[in-house]
C-alpha cells in the first residue's frame, strides 16, 4: 500500500514581529512618573536644602518680630493672620526650581531622552510634572509651618485660635507658584540659553517703560504696565497680589481678581510649556 504524503499548507505571510519592542517595551506611564519623581528629587537636592534653610529663617524672623514688637495676644480669640501675599517666598523658589529640575538634562545632554522608549515631548512633560509635584509638596509644608507657628505662639500667649481666612485664599499660593514654575520651565525646556530669555524680557520691559516715559506716551505705557501690575497682571498671577489698592490703603483680597489672573496667565503658561516641549522633541 502506498502512503499518501499530504504536505502541510505553508503559513501565510504576516507582519514581522518587532523584537525591539519585546526587548525594550514601552513602560507604564505610572512607572515613568515614579522614576522621574525620584530622579528629580535627586536633581533638586540643593534646592531642597535651600528651601529648608529659607523656611527656618522665616520662622526665626517671625519669632523675632513677635518678641521685639511686643504685640502679644492676650486671653481671648485670636485669628490666624494670613494673606495671599505670603506666597511671595515660594514664588521665588518656584522661579528657581526649574534650573535644578533640568540641571542634568539641558539641551546639550539629551541622549537619555533619545534613548528612552517614549516620545521626547512626553518624557519632557513627565519630568516637568515631577518637579511640579515636589514644588506643591513644598508649598503645603510652607503653609503648614506658617499656620503651626501662629497657633503655637497664640497658645503660648494664652489666646484661643480661630480661623477667619476664606477657603479660596489657601489656594492662591498653589496657583501662583504653579504659574511661576511653568513660566520658567518654558524657558528651560525650549531654549539653550534660558537666562538670556528671562533677563532679556525683564530688561526689555524696563527699557520700554523708560522709552515710553521719555517719549511722553502715557497711554501706551499704562497698557504695558497693566501687563505686570494690572488687575489681572503678572503680579496678581504669580505673587498673589490680589488686593485692590484704594486711597485708604489695600482692600481685602478679591477672588475675582485671583480667578481672572490665574485663568489668563495659567493658560499662557500651559501653552508655552506645550510649545516648548514640542520644540524639544524636534531639536
Amino acid at each position: 500500500m502506498t502512503a499518501t504524503m499530504i504536505a502541510a499548507p505553508a503559513p501565510e505571510p504576516g507582519p514581522v514581529p518587532n523584537r525591539g519592542a519585546a526587548l525594550h517595551p514601552v513602560p507604564e506611564q505610572s512607572a515613568m512618573v515614579k522614576e522621574q519623581v525620584e530622579a528629580v528629587s535627586i536633581a533638586i537636592r540643593k534646592e531642597q536644602i535651600a528651601f529648608l534653610v529659607t523656611l527656618a529663617v522665616v520662622v526665626l524672623l517671625g519669632i523675632y518680630s513677635v518678641l521685639r514688637g511686643g504685640d502679644h495676644p492676650g486671653p481671648g480669640h485670636e485669628g490666624i493672620d494670613y494673606s495671599p501675599g505670603v506666597t511671595i517666598p515660594m514664588t521665588l523658589v518656584a522661579l528657581l526650581i526649574p534650573f535644578g529640575v533640568w540641571r542634568s538634562s539641558d539641551r546639550e545632554r539629551r541622549g537619555y531622552d533619545w534613548a528612552t522608549p517614549v516620545a521626547q515631548s512626553t518624557h519632557t512633560i513627565i519630568r516637568m510634572l515631577a518637579g511640579w509635584l515636589w514644588l506643591m509638596l513644598g508649598v503645603a509644608i510652607y503653609l503648614a509651618v506658617i499656620v503651626l507657628f501662629q497657633v503655637v505662639m497664640i497658645a503660648i500667649m494664652g489666646g484661643s485660635v480661630s480661623v477667619g481666612v476664606p477657603a479660596w485664599q489657601w489656594l492662591v499660593p498653589f496657583t501662583s507658584v504653579s504659574i511661576a514654575y511653568l513660566l520658567t520651565s518654558t524657558a528651560m525646556i525650549g531654549s539653550e540659553h534660558p537666562w538670556r530669555w528671562i533677563g532679556g524680557i525683564i530688561i526689555g520691559y524696563l527699557i520700554a517703560m523708560l522709552v515710553l516715559e521719555t517719549l511722553r506716551m502715557p497711554d501706551v505705557r499704562y497698557v504695558l504696565q497693566q501687563i505686570v501690575s494690572g488687575t489681572y497682571g503678572l503680579g496678581a498671577a504669580i505673587f498673589g497680589d490680589v488686593r485692590d489698592h484704594t486711597a485708604h490703603g489695600p482692600a481685602p483680597a478679591d477672588p475675582t481678581r485671583w480667578l481672572g489672573a490665574t485663568a489668563i496667565w495659567g493658560a499662557l503658561a500651559i501653552v508655552g510649556v506645550w510649545l516648548a516641549a514640542r520644540r524639544h522633541s524636534t531639536s
